[in-house]
């Protein structure tokens, strides 16, 4: 349908964060958690697991207890696709691996191959520390 009003615009920056529900059960997350939609739209810790799509990187810590069902908390994330960088666990990273595709290992870290291939990023730098860590942009 064709607009008949002016309508609000939202804010670019409003989508920089977002709260969104977690899953049930008991779970503890950390700030900088890498975190996972599951197929009901909840978030959960990340896991390289079947039917998961990247949800983001926690910016707070929340703990839940087991009596918590789904939706009864939420989490506010750095979005997937927001185009921010973090830096990431990659053991063995090198120059060479400069823009590849990374993906979920668990809730700290990424690998060049995961069996589920749930993508979180594109290598854009590596760690200055010289650990295995790199600086990952969020797409």
């Amino acid at each position: 349908m064709a607009l008949t009003s002016n309508q609000p615009i939202v804010d670019v920056k409003d989508f920089s964060r977002y709260k969104q529900k977690t899953a049930g059960g008991a779970v503890t997350f950390y700030r900088g958690s890498l975190c996972n939609f599951n197929v009901a739209g909840y978030v959960e810790i990340a896991t390289d697991a079947a039917a998961k799509t990247f949800a983001g990187v926690a910016l707070e810590g929340l703990v839940q207890t087991a009596a918590e069902s789904d939706g009864d908390k939420s989490i506010t994330l750095l979005p997937a696709h927001s185009g921010e960088v973090v830096e990431l666990a990659l053991a063995g990273v090198v120059i060479a691996d400069l823009n590849s595709e990374v993906y979920i290992v668990d809730d700290s870290s990424v690998a060049l191959t995961a069996t589920n291939a749930v993508q979180v990023g594109i290598i854009v730098a590596l760690s200055s520390n010289g650990e295995d860590k790199c600086l990952v942009k969020l797409i």
